[in-house]
């Protein structure tokens, strides 16, 4: 579950998150009956654990930061380019398990929202920005492929943080998926309308963005001890 529970400390979740990426990207590694691993789905896993860490790499150290950054760009890049032999099938797995068990260990300064924050509005400040420019010059698609990578790391942030008031942010993610399935067809006489749009339901700075999801989980986890709603502000 990419998602943080309401009553789980965010730390602990982030830890959870990470090893349930990796396990799944290890499944994914097993050879089926005909012999051959998902290595799109390792890919996928892989996306996934790297939007976790921009999200919370200004809460980690920076070496170890880097460290699980590289580890798992190694596999994606492997996994990315084709079919993959034993020998580099056995690596990644054991480039996996140590990341796997590292993650049990990691280290997030902060508590509560205070550790997804700064990273949240890096996110979406990049994907604001990265829109913005492709924007600014109609009819190049040369910037498309960065603004999806990182339409793809804004919609993994909201899942961290949709429980806190699902109505809203299943809504905005729901969204941020559309645009980013939009922009990956062929169809590029589009793009410009897309991105236009884009800035438009996006015209957030990322600080009052994060001020308002601060908002909603302020009141998703109260003060422990005291009674709160389940699903989010009414």
């Amino acid at each position: 579950m990419f998602a943080i529970k309401r009553k789980e400390n965010v730390a602990e979740a982030v830890r959870r998150i990470a090893r349930e990426r990796v396990d799944r990207a290890l499944l994914a590694l097993e050879p089926g009956e005909d012999g051959h691993v998902q290595a799109d789905r390792v890919v996928r896993e892989m996306r996934r654990g790297l939007s976790l860490l921009s999200v919370i790499g200004p809460a980690m150290d920076v070496e170890a930061l880097r460290r699980e950054r590289t580890a798992l760009r190694r596999v994606l890049r492997g996994c990315g380019s084709g079919s993959l032999s034993t020998k580099r099938i056995d690596t990644f797995c054991g480039v996996l398990r140590d990341v796997r068990m590292r993650a049990g260990y990691w280290h997030l300064g902060g508590e509560e929202f205070a550790v997804l924050r700064p990273g949240l509005m890096r996110v979406v400040g990049t994907a604001r920005r990265r829109i913005r420019a492709a924007a600014e010059i109609p009819g190049d698609t040369t910037l498309v492929p960065g603004v999806r990578e990182t339409l793809r790391t804004y919609g993994h942030a909201l899942r961290l943080v949709e429980r806190s008031w699902p109505a809203v942010l299943s809504a905005e993610r729901a969204r941020v998926s559309a645009l980013v399935e939009a922009l990956d067809t062929d169809a590029t006489e589009d793009v410009d309308s897309l991105l236009t749009e884009a800035l438009c339901w996006m015209s957030e700075t990322p600080g009052r963005w994060c001020d308002r999801v601060g908002g909603y989980w302020s009141a998703w986890r109260p003060p422990e001890g005291s009674a709160g709603p389940q699903d989010g502000p009414p």
